[in-house]
């Protein structure tokens, strides 16, 4: 079934290939209603009732106020969207009930007496054209959230979601996420290095002091969170000693209350200098914190907490 709407569009735009190093350069053209409408006034050379019949696709109902000035002095927006847009904002402001959207194309279908010839059709390419009114209640609804994903390939790769936050999703040369603030690096202690160096390109040591408990943990901040299929590790000496065995790999929306997503006793995938593994993880859950919480001694009985990498990969939310 084609559904005459932006979502088609989009999915149709985010299959194209990048030529980058970085597999997830093109995965989100168009990020929001913001951009799609840019998209669409790309489209501007083209017939007027075109691009009139584009702009209904947009949902301006969740644009800032600012947006829609700016967009207000676009003569190819029909003005009764952006009144609609802004009756539907004002309702928000006055703690009335938002319009919802109730369209299900499969009940209208089965309600509606005049499609009795098509439901005994054999025709498997179905081409549904929306209403006006099942447009607008497109409109003023939210999108889905969709998330980026990003599947691991091999160690530290370029495929990770830190690697992505690091060069601003591929746009720019990689700068160390942690040192920019794009994400933060906390350590329950310090013996050597810095935190920066978790999120290293290069082989630096960061150790915690020889504490029971060492934990070191990574917030991706308020606008990101991520579901996560799978974590990369790299052991933080250039010799075989103080390798991490016992640890729990944590996830946390708040920084209280963690759930724990992989337990490891005595695990040995980490077992050289700057030895490093991948390990899957299984969860639907999104999170905003990941934290390594080591439960036992190290590979020389001690509690050093010793980590030089660490990369993601799942799907990232962003806001």
């Amino acid at each position: 079934i084609n559904i005459v709407n932006s979502e088609n569009l989009n999915n149709n735009l985010n299959n194209n290939e990048s030529d980058s190093d970085c597999k997830n350069e093109n995965s989100k053209i168009i990020e929001n209603d913001t951009s799609f409408y840019h998209f669409n006034n790309m489209f501007i050379p083209l017939d007027e009732e075109i691009i009139t019949e584009l702009m209904h696709t947009v949902r301006f109902r969740w644009m800032d106020t600012k947006q829609l000035e700016e967009i207000e002095q676009n003569s190819y927006v029909p003005r009764n969207l952006l009144v609609e847009a802004l009756f539907a904002k004002l309702k928000d402001d006055s703690s009335e009930q938002t319009i919802q959207s109730n369209f299900d194309e499969n009940n209208n279908n089965n309600n509606n007496p005049n499609n009795n010839s098509n439901n005994n059709s054999n025709n498997n390419n179905i081409h549904v054209v929306l209403t006006s009114a099942q447009l607008k209640s497109l409109r003023l609804a939210p999108r889905l959230a969709c998330g980026t994903i990003f599947e691991h390939e091999s160690d530290l790769d370029t495929n990770g979601i830190i690697y992505w936050i690091a060069t601003k999703g591929c746009k720019q040369s990689w700068q160390n996420p942690h040192t920019t603030s794009q994400l933060r690096v906390v350590v329950s202690s310090i013996e050597r290095g810095d935190p920066a160096f978790l999120v290293s390109r290069d082989q630096q040591e960061l150790w915690t002091k020889d504490v029971p408990a060492s934990w070191i943990m990574i917030d991706f901040g308020p606008n990101r969170s991520v579901v996560p299929s799978a974590y990369t590790l790299r052991h933080g000496g250039n010799y075989r000693a103080d390798s991490l065995r016992t640890w729990d790999l944590q996830g946390s929306q708040d920084g209280s209350i963690w759930t724990l997503l992989r337990r490891h006793s005595n695990d040995q995938s980490l077992n050289g200098p700057f030895a490093t593994y991948t390990w899957s993880i299984e969860t639907i859950s999104k999170f905003r914190l990941f934290r390594l919480l080591q439960t036992g001694h190290n590979s020389s009985n001690h509690n050093f907490l010793v980590i030089s990498a660490f990369e993601v990969y799942g799907e990232l939310y962003e806001k």
